[in-house]
């Protein structure tokens, strides 16, 4: 192969690898947490004094300050780096930008809930404790030296790698090609300039910060090394985050976090429970209606054997499926992900690190035989490992026989407990699986009542008039009515916390219905008996989330619910607060907190309203105003930020909802819309340049744009498709009766 040729191909691949290293996931994160850095940085305005505030939060508030130019910072390397067309190790900061951004989140939160704006006069700190604050700076401290320290070693390793290998391609061809050494030499030269420029920023930025954290405790300064005698936590993290995108340890934590305390005993002391604890029973299959509780349990049974049991010799893991997540929750992603919890804080094994090194050279995937040989090790390493695998009913038969065929064959030191309805089969992969009747009992309820009228201002106050006996005939009458559904329970309370009355309480009370839909339905009779704004704000959110491919942020449904088809302009005053848009759904849509998804509350409330009958009374054309909308904040959004066109980095990161659009609008456009709305979609297709673009980019891909034709195939577009053709056809037709003379015969 000549040598530009081969120069051409190896920067071709260069440019192939870099592109691939930029997910959408990532550019989020950074957008995200610059916004929470910003809200969170904002709580010096919030106090008159903040000379006065104790030392330790004072310093924490000016640490996130400080961390939104480091962030940045990152941003515009990665932007830069895209133009240039290098290679990068940014996407080993996936993992540490999603642990920021998740505590950030979590004191936003707290600043939100309990927040220092809310006080007046005397000056009260909210905040976490000195303890919580030391962890925190330690986090940020982690993440500063991880980054700093990563772009100094790897940025000039890869522009010394690259110029390398163009070294010797030339080398090989003679002393004919020096002009092109020459003229890569300095390319090369001028991209390590660049990073040293950026690494001596970055480094000047953290040595900042460093001189703000001295005073952390030495435990939590110490930390790192003492770990890296052990094991290399780098090249730990990079295997454990390659083995599988999944994470289940945050679900745990959130599904735990909604546990009302004192429910769910009833099942770590029942008998059959016991065994299956003490490995006398090799399977449990804990079987219950919807809504009876069975995730929650699941996370009480693996919060108590990992607080009871867990050690070096006993594992714990967790699996939520989701159905939602089916194509993420693959088998080939889930062993790993079990795997992933037992290798905490242990040793990365010999077979691992060549299964990593082997598929890394190939960028291939391991197979699910593969996988399955090193989990079946890690058990082996372990007297006993307990797996919960829950809501088997919400995944997919075939992937469901295939998950629970590779479980069993871990052999008997793997425990497994399983949760889902009574309605699947499993014992034909799982023999002799014990069964174990799941269902809210009526002591439960009545704590979970009891915690919930505690933390609904107004129905406390209401069942705290004297005499009135509410307190009693809430409980008697949702206990009764809820059927041992804990779901029922809830749906029921929150529909009570919103009366302004102990009459209407009352009222209320005597109209409670039985079942999950008639209670479906009474919500739906609600959300429509608000005003004309709040009702279409409720459907549309809730078209939204219950039609979207893939979750959203909050902030990317605000960005979405404030566009209209019809719009001019991106006008921020349209944006409407999350505590707004969820009071409107009456309790039917919820925020994820770890993963910060905006999902409907439960698995039944997508199953009812995606029912034929409600779907299309409800929403009648969902798919065509998601479509319609994704191409306005696109037409929108390339007006407005026209000078960022080329750094498709910067434009994603600045407008949270393009990712979403981008990747989804003419997925959305396929079926009804493709009539309803054929003529826009049509139009959209004719001036696609600028979308196909950033869609390109997103896939790493340098192609050049196909005709409309080939995109509408490739979006499985069928009705368009023969639109086009038709179009062209007519087209054809008419310039040979043009030239033929013979107009009229075909018009």
């Amino acid at each position: 192969m000549p040598a530009v040729k081969r120069i051409q191909h190896l920067y071709s691949t260069v440019l192939d690898i870099f592109s691939s290293l930029f997910m959408a996931d990532l550019v989020g994160l950074i957008a995200s947490a610059l916004q929470l850095v910003d809200s969170v940085a904002k709580t010096q305005n919030y106090i008159q004094d903040f000379r006065i505030v104790p030392h330790e939060q004072k310093e924490l508030v000016l640490e996130i300050q400080n961390l939104d130019p480091l962030i940045r910072k990152l941003g515009e390397r990665i932007s830069d780096d895209e133009a240039h067309g290098s290679d990068t190790i940014i996407q080993n900061f996936t993992d540490p930008l999603r642990q920021l951004e998740t505590m950030l989140e979590r004191l936003a939160k707290k600043l939100d809930s309990d927040g220092i704006k809310k006080f007046s006069g005397r000056v009260t700190w909210p905040l976490w404790g000195k303890e919580d604050v030391n962890e925190t700076l330690g986090a940020i401290e982690r993440f500063k030296s991880s980054l700093t320290a990563s772009l100094g070693m790897e940025i000039l390793n890869s522009t010394q790698d690259i110029s390398s290998s163009l070294f010797d391609v030339a080398r090989e061809q003679g002393a004919d090609h020096g002009y092109i050494v020459r003229s890569h030499h300095r390319s090369a030269q001028d991209q390590r300039a660049h990073h040293v420029d950026t690494m001596s920023a970055l480094q000047n930025a953290a040595e900042d910060q460093r001189l703000g954290t001295a005073y952390l405790p030495k435990p939590a300064r110490d930390t790192p090394a003492n770990q890296e005698q052990h094991y290399n936590p780098a090249e730990h993290h990079q295997i454990i985050e390659w083995a599988s995108p999944l994470n289940f340890f945050p679900r745990q934590a959130d599904i735990l976090s909604n546990w009302q305390p004192g429910t769910g005993e009833w099942l770590l002391q029942d008998g059959t429970f016991k065994r299956w604890e003490a490995g006398e029973i090799r399977a449990l299959w804990c079987r219950g209606i919807p809504g009876a509780g069975k995730t929650v349990l699941a996370s009480i049974v693996v919060n108590d054997l990992r607080e009871n049991l867990a050690n070096e010799t006993t594992g714990v893991a967790v699996v939520y499926l989701d159905h939602k997540a089916t194509e993420a929750h693959s088998p080939t992603n889930l062993l790993p992900a079990i795997w992933q919890q037992l290798a905490l804080g242990k040793p990365v094994s010999s077979v691992v690190h060549a299964l990593y090194n082997k598929h890394c050279e190939q960028s291939t995937r391991p197979s699910l035989q593969e996988i399955h040989s090193v989990l079946h090790d890690a058990v082996l390493d372990c007297s006993s490992v307990y797996i919960v695998v829950d809501a088997l009913d919400e995944y997919p038969e075939e992937h469901r026989d295939t998950l629970l065929r590779y479980l069993w064959k871990l052999g008997s030191a793997a425990k497994l407990m399983l949760t889902s309805r009574p309605h699947i089969g499993i014992d034909h992969i799982v023999p002799n699986v014990e069964i174990l009747d799941v269902r809210a009992s009526e002591e439960d309820i009545h704590r979970y009542l009891e915690g919930q009228i505690l933390k609904s201002s107004r129905l406390s106050r209401h069942v705290d008039e004297p005499s009135s006996g509410l307190r009693e005939a809430i409980e008697d009458k949702i206990v009764k009515r809820s059927d041992g559904m804990f779901l029922l329970a809830k749906l029921h309370i929150d529909s009570l916390m919103t009366k302004q009355n102990t009459a209407a309480v009352k009222d209320a009370l005597l109209r409670l219905p039985s079942d999950l839909d008639g209670t479906y339905n009474d919500i739906v009779d609600r959300i429509n008996r608000q005003t004309d704004d709040d009702r279409d704000l409720a459907w549309r959110t809730l078209s939204w989330v219950l039609n979207v491919k893939k979750p959203l942020r909050p902030s990317q449904l605000r960005e979405a619910l404030a566009v209209y088809p019809s719009a001019t302009q991106l006008d921020p005053d349209r944006l409407t607060d999350l505590d707004i848009i969820l009071s409107v759904c009456a309790g039917l849509v919820a925020v994820d907190e770890v993963g910060n998804q905006v999902r409907v509350i439960h698995y039944t409330t997508q199953i009812y309203f995606q029912s034929p009958n409600v779907h299309a009374s409800l929403f009648p054309h969902a798919q065509s105003e998601i479509t319609l909308t994704c191409m306005a904040y696109m037409r929108l959004t390339f007006q407005a930020f026209s000078h960022r066109l080329k750094q498709p980095l910067l434009l994603f990161t600045y407008n949270g909802f393009l990712h979403y659009a981008v990747e989804y609008c003419l997925v959305h456009a396929h079926g009804e819309p493709e009539t309803h709305i054929q003529q826009s979609i049509l139009s959209f297709l004719e001036n696609c340049s600028v979308w196909w673009r950033l869609w390109n980019w997103k896939h790493g891909g340098h192609q050049l744009a196909p005709d409309k034709l080939h995109i509408a195939r490739a979006f499985n577009l069928e009705v368009i498709c023969a639109r086009i053709i038709e179009q062209n056809e007519a087209g054809r037709l008419l310039q040979e009766a043009i030239v033929q003379g013979a107009t009229d015969d075909v018009l």
